[in-house]
């Protein structure tokens, strides 16, 4: 028997069934749910993207009262449409933050980069690592051979 629902509800997608989807669809998007939510909304367009994309759509709750959606184009009725500043605010925060994150971590992978192309020039300035280490064990050597000489000196020097 076939549920009948209020004209005023519209199904939804919970950021929670959002990741538990593409835990299972598709992993990598993860950390792009935020984007996603943003692009897509979280009504019947973002369902009828993942079901085109995926062959599968996440699990929907109803909300009852929601913005009734005008049909003809696909947006709230202007009645409807007016802003939740709070809500709002908070997307503004938390747009911020993940701008801040995103650049923070491509400044990682720069940083990180470097290291790899500073590493890989250092390899390849000395053929053979083991080589270039025991250059610096024979310098060492060199240096306390000198100096043991001299010692022997001062030591002959004081015996006369």
């Amino acid at each position: 028997m076939e549920e009948e629902h209020d004209d005023e509800s519209v199904e939804t997608v919970t950021r929670e069934s959002l990741e538990a989807f593409y835990n299972a669809h598709d992993p990598t998007k993860l950390s792009n749910i935020d984007q996603v939510l943003d692009t897509f909304g979280d009504g019947s367009e973002l369902i009828k993207a993942l079901q085109e994309k995926y062959g599968a759509s996440p699990e929907t709750e109803r909300r009852e009262g929601a913005a009734a959606v005008d049909e003809s184009d696909g947006a709230p009725s202007a009645e409807e449409a007016l802003p939740d500043t709070d809500l709002e605010a908070n997307i503004r925060e938390l747009n911020a933050k993940f701008v801040a994150t995103v650049q923070q971590l491509q400044a990682e992978e720069a940083r990180r980069a470097e290291l790899e192309v500073a590493l890989q020039e250092a390899q390849a300035s000395s053929s053979n690592p083991a080589a270039a280490g025991q250059e610096h064990v024979d310098a060492a050597d060199a240096e306390l051979a000198k100096k043991v000489s001299e010692a022997e000196e001062e030591v002959r020097s004081l015996a006369v």
